[in-house]
């Protein structure tokens, strides 16, 4: 899940005449998106061979993933050729070389487990992260509810105040929106 969290502020009338209030509101939805940061980490004596072998693999891991999401949703992050050496030896030599693979998907969470198990039975040995979020549409439609939520505790507080005070509320003066954050809850 994700939240939403808005605080407004209201401030009527004039200086004399004053009610200052804040409202505010957290919000919850599930999330409509996942990024999966995944691929290969593979070792071989010449740098030709280990590129070779992960492009090889990688192949079979990209066919899996996109039987699940189109080209569009899947972006290299990651793609490192180091030297591997001996580091117990006194020369430290070079024992082989490394490739280092990683791809980011983004999908919907309904298909998490598909593509990650795809992956994984294809040859993907690196799962480095995976993040449920709110899409930017549904980030935004949450933050406009927030608003509105925070807007009525707002109004709310500052009816209380002002029938305790035997006073009328008229149209604010001055209101404040401040989006506060939108942050994934791990459960």
């Amino acid at each position: 899940k994700a939240g939403a969290s808005r605080s407004i502020e209201i401030t009527q009338t004039s200086a004399k005449d004053k009610i200052d209030v804040t409202g505010s509101a957290i919000l919850s939805e599930k999330a409509d998106l996942v990024e999966i940061t995944l691929g290969l980490e593979n070792q071989a004596s010449t740098a030709s061979t280990a590129q070779r072998e992960n492009t090889n693999l990688m192949d079979k891991i990209y066919r899996a993933v996109f039987s699940y999401v189109q080209k569009e949703s899947v972006e290299t992050v990651t793609y490192e050729l180091s030297p591997v050496r001996n580091w117990k030896s006194p020369s430290q030599e070079l024992i082989g070389y490394k490739v280092k693979h990683l791809i980011k998907i983004k999908t919907s969470p309904s298909l998490a487990g598909n593509i990650i198990d795809g992956a994984v039975n294809s040859g993907a040995n690196q799962i480095n992260s995976i993040v449920f979020k709110l899409s930017d549409a549904k980030k935004e439609k949450i933050g406009n509810l927030a608003i509105k939520e925070a807007i009525r505790d707002a109004n709310k507080k500052a009816s209380a105040v002002a029938s305790e005070l035997g006073l009328k509320l008229r149209k604010p003066v001055f209101v404040n929106a401040q989006y506060v954050s939108v942050q994934p809850i791990y459960r």
